[in-house]
């Protein structure tokens, strides 16, 4: 759903973990088996095939992988032709966009015009890299959400993720209470 971003903004009742969810629980129903708490350290393409090796000493074969990893820590997992792909399409990328979100409930009967709005600011939202904020809505009768009479909300922007990883813990709160008190 996010992948359709800006063309379209899909609303999933109940989150947007729901559509994996309904996937999964399709899978299984189908017979599928889901192993879940393995990391993975190797992927192996085979002829037909990959290799799936987990740190627990498994060794599971696929038609296909889904990753969710960032794309610079794919090639640590490959090796051959699929490494090097990874390798070179990393290249391509020198940073990594992260999100700064706050979520939170308000009750209203509000009705609105639409789940998804943008605002935007004149400068540059302090330890954001942006200049504006993107914020969502519940669905009114989106109950597994929220209850009757209340709405959820996610307010975020975006920044550079390597800002915030080598942060003390003092700093890093202190960055995230400002960013906090900027979006009240």
């Amino acid at each position: 759903m996010g992948l359709a971003y800006p063309s379209e903004t899909y609303y999933s009742y109940g989150g947007m973990y729901k559509p994996a969810e309904l996937i999964l629980n399709s899978y299984k129903n189908s017979g599928g088996e889901v192993k879940r708490k393995r990391k993975v350290i190797k992927i192996r393409k085979r002829k037909d095939y990959y290799q799936v090796e987990t740190e627990k000493g498994e060794v599971f074969d696929s038609k296909g992988i889904i990753s969710s990893i960032p794309i610079w820590n794919m090639a640590e997992l490959t090796d051959g032709e699929i490494q090097k792909y990874y390798q070179n399409y990393a290249k391509y990328f020198d940073f990594a966009w992260g999100a700064f979100t706050i979520n939170f409930a308000i009750e209203t009967k509000a009705e609105l015009n639409s789940l998804y709005y943008q605002i935007h600011t004149d400068d540059q939202i302090p330890n954001c890299d942006a200049r504006s904020y993107f914020v969502s809505f519940s669905a009114k009768d989106d109950y597994a959400k929220a209850p009757d009479g209340w709405r959820t909300v996610t307010i975020s922007c975006h920044t550079k993720t390597e800002k915030w990883l080598s942060l003390t813990k003092e700093e890093y709160s202190r960055r995230k209470r400002a960013l906090q008190l900027n979006t009240s």
